[in-house]
This record gives C-alpha cells, structure tokens and sequence, in this order.
C-alpha cells in the first residue's frame, strides 16, 4: 500500500477493513486492491481503556464498520484484524450483554473475518498508536498537492491566454 494516496471508493470492487486497537485508541483503514479509500481513528474513552483486549479489538471491529456502514451495507467485504480469537466471532459463545449488543450492530453486515498477524497490519496498528502523526502528515500530504495542482492550473491557464 502506498501511503496517504487516497482512492474514490470502486462499488464494484469488494472492500477490506483493516483495524486494531491499542490500550487507548482504536485505528482502522477502509481499502479496495490494496488502495486507501479511508482512514479512521478515536481515543477511548477512560472506561474502554480498562476493557480486556479481546473487547477493545471488538469494539475497533464495530467502530470501523459503523463508520463505513455507508459503503459497506449491502456487500460481502473482508475485515482483516490481529487478534485471533476474533475470527471466531460468530461461532463463540458471547458472554456479556456489552457483547451481545455490539455483536447485533455487526448483524445487517455480510463479512469475513480474516486474521492477520500484527506486523503484517502495520497500517491499522500504527492509527490505533499514534494518531497525532497523521494528523501532522495527512495536511502537509494534501497541501503539497494542492500546491502542485494550482500551480498546475496557473501554468496551463497562462499558456491559453498567451496563445
């Protein structure tokens, strides 16, 4: 994946969602043939950060879908995520009700859960770590193209008028 180029959503093309939690954030990246469509990331609150890994890692799953429902409703896509134990979300026996209610916002949706190891998710891991980074990187990226665009612009229109 090329970093910080963001590609216009393809409905014919299946989407994957890559996603992971830290200790205080959860971070994911909506993407369709290796290409960023969107990124996303939120600090728990104090009480999820006291919440066991297994819940964090569920609740990044429904926080990134919630936020995709948009584009995601109505298709089969591929959640790719780190933490084992997740893929067998539909088979285990859910104990709590705090589970029992995000399992049902998961429901309308058609998806695959995938494992994918933590260092072969560096994407997703690095927006649940360190958000404030992409914060500083994202408007630099889109101002340094937005520079490059306009001076484009100014180039091609001072030629048509000098013509």
């Amino acid at each position: 994946m090329s970093a910080l180029v963001f590609r216009l959503p393809d409905f014919t093309q299946r989407f994957e969602v890559e996603c992971d939690a830290s200790s205080e954030r959860v971070g994911a990246i909506l993407t369709q043939n290796d290409h960023q469509v969107a990124y996303f990331s939120k600090i728990f609150s104090p009480s999820n950060r006291l919440k066991y890994a297994y819940d964090r890692e569920l609740l990044a799953l429904v926080l990134a879908i919630q936020k995709w429902s948009h584009y995601l409703l109505g298709q089969h896509f591929f959640v790719k995520i780190d933490h084992h134990t997740l893929k067998f979300l539909l088979d285990q026996r859910i104990i709590t009700t705090e589970q029992q209610k995000w399992l049902l916002k998961l429901m309308p949706f058609g998806f695959t859960i995938i494992h994918q190891a933590g260092k072969v998710n560096r994407g997703a891991d690095a927006m649940s770590r360190r958000t404030e980074l992409l914060t500083l990187a994202i408007p630099q990226c889109l101002d340094r193209d937005l520079r490059k665009t306009r001076s484009w612009r100014i180039s091609q229109d001072y030629e048509a008028d000098s013509a």
